[in-house]
């Protein structure tokens, strides 16, 4: 073989060998086999291209349509990437009982609560430091449902059928709002539940709650329907 084309081929094998070890040509610069911009979002980054070719992350929080950590439900704002479960003030009573779902990071804006403390929030009057009336079915205190007169927690009184010889309960009542209010501050129930009547009497009250509009017959609650004064 003449020496000049023995040499040329030398030439060839050489420059052959030289390419294929280097990966001259390759636009695979990070050497994830991805090479188009269109399957590599980064050919810096070895990252997982298949992902990255899915992954629309508008905001670079990590969070996006096909990424990994989930959807984004603000692709905006990289401070809000999460659905997070809050409670609203709706009635302005300084207590949030209304669930909502806000869109935020890692914590919940700061109009939001993390827990319910009202029991209904359409309602002022109803929160856990409302005054709770008795019998009318309505748990105005937000604890343990509505207040219901009973012997364990007042002292009754029916100006036409009871006595002041009697314990105030609901079988023996007293007649005076006045003894109702005396035995009830004097003992651990603090509710005088009185009966329909017109009470011609001063009653002087410090720490009693009295409540009328009772028929003592059953010692039901209308307040509408029975009538009850003090003069």
């Amino acid at each position: 073989m003449p020496r000049k084309l023995l040499l040329i081929l030398m030439v060839l094998m050489f420059s052959m060998a030289f390419l294929t070890a280097c990966g001259c040509g390759d636009d695979d610069d990070d050497d994830d086999d991805s090479t188009t911009d269109d399957d590599d979002d980064d050919d810096d980054d070895d990252d997982d291209d298949d992902d990255a070719a899915g992954c629309v992350d508008e905001d670079g929080d990590g969070y996006g349509e096909n990424c990994d950590a989930g959807k984004d439900c603000n692709d905006a704002d990289d401070g809000a990437y999460q659905i997070l479960t809050g409670y609203l003030d709706l009635d302005n009573d300084g207590f949030p009982g209304t669930e909502v779902g806000v869109c935020a990071g890692d914590t919940l804006p700061a109009d939001y609560a993390a827990e319910a403390t009202d029991c209904d929030d359409e309602d002022p009057m109803t929160n856990p430091l409302g005054t709770e009336l008795p019998d009318d079915g309505i748990d105005q205190d937000c604890a343990d449902g509505d207040l219901t007169a009973s012997d364990d927690n007042g002292v009754f009184v029916d100006g036409d059928g009871g006595s002041n010889a009697n314990p105030g309960t609901m079988a023996e009542p007293v007649k005076t709002v006045q003894k109702g209010v005396d035995l009830a501050e004097a003992g651990d129930a603090k509710n005088v539940y009185i009966a329909m009547d017109d009470y011609q009497e001063d009653v002087m009250v410090e720490g009693a709650a009295l409540f009328g509009g009772y028929d003592a017959s059953d010692w039901s609650r209308d307040i509408e329907g029975n009538e009850t004064s003090i003069e």
